[in-house]
């Protein structure tokens, strides 16, 4: 299934005022999974940028001069998006300045209605899951781990692969941290923090086993390694040892055959990317 990310910068709050759209972002996604694919545009929208609006997202005037009109982008936009399901953050905001920009259009399109797509509204998600809270993009990434950027101005596009990267936060197997080093994250409802291996098996008890056999980063694990940097764990050989304990008691459910030797437990523990020597 493709899915196409998308966020805009705009000159102010609201189309009923004339406002318009300045800059445009869309991050494509096949299959659950970011493929790259992306499109972008700064617009020059024929008018004036609030101040409100510039202290936001930091495009001025200037930036705009020479830019094309929302027109003159409109039928590549719509190509790129084309009639896949579409993922932004408060789509009202969006559907209101995007169909805005259409009527205004004089191009013959495929879309003359309006965006006319499937619609995920990330900012609806939070509210249903948790109700009653600040659920702006920021918390959001914040409480699902997902990193943004330090400059204040990042831009439609950064912020469309924020929306992607929180759309699959969201529909993940588990959207949990497990990590024993609090250095690099701040305690939340997300973050599951493990000082011993009983405590790491109670943590990871439900979630799907084969990701701990990757040896790489990822949704389920992304901190696993510094589990194994705990201040109890001195050496090299007892790292070793330790990683290759969670391998063989999570892999023997998987295999036909226990491994006779040490060596064949290796094999195995490296086929499957775990960092032995």
């Amino acid at each position: 299934m493709r899915q196409v990310a998308i966020a805009i910068e705009t000159t102010g709050d609201d189309p009923k005022d004339g406002h318009r759209i300045v800059e445009i972002g869309c991050v494509e996604l096949v299959n659950e999974r970011i493929t790259g694919r992306h499109y972008h545009e700064y617009i020059n929208p024929e008018r004036t940028i609030d101040e409100s609006a510039i202290q936001r997202h930091g495009i001025v005037d200037e930036l705009l001069v020479g830019k094309p009109v929302f027109s003159d982008i409109l039928n590549a936009f719509l190509d790129f998006v084309g009639y896949d399901e579409v993922v932004t953050y408060d789509a009202g905001f969006f559907l209101s300045f995007i169909h805005h920009e259409i009527s205004l259009s004089n191009v013959a399109n495929k879309n003359n209605d309006g965006l006319n797509n499937d619609i995920v509204d990330i900012l609806l998600v939070g509210n249903e899951r948790h109700p009653k809270q600040n659920n702006s993009l920021r918390e959001l990434c914040q409480r699902y781990y997902v990193k943004t950027s330090k400059n204040e101005h990042a831009g439609a596009l950064f912020r469309a692969e924020l929306i992607a990267d929180l759309l699959l936060a969201l529909i993940s197997e588990s959207t949990k941290k497990i990590t024993s080093d609090l250095t690099r994250y701040e305690e939340g409802e997300n973050l599951v923090v493990v000082e011993t291996f009983p405590e790491f098996d109670e943590a990871i008890d439900g979630i799907s086993k084969t990701a701990l056999c990757r040896g790489v980063s990822n949704h389920e694990y992304p901190l696993l390694p510094s589990l194994f940097r705990h201040v109890d764990v001195e050496s090299a050989d007892v790292r070793e040892h330790n990683l290759m304990w969670v391998f063989k008691t999570h892999a023997k459910p998987y295999l036909s055959s226990n491994p006779e030797n040490e060596i064949e437990w290796l094999t195995i523990a490296q086929h499957h990317g775990l960092p032995t020597r």
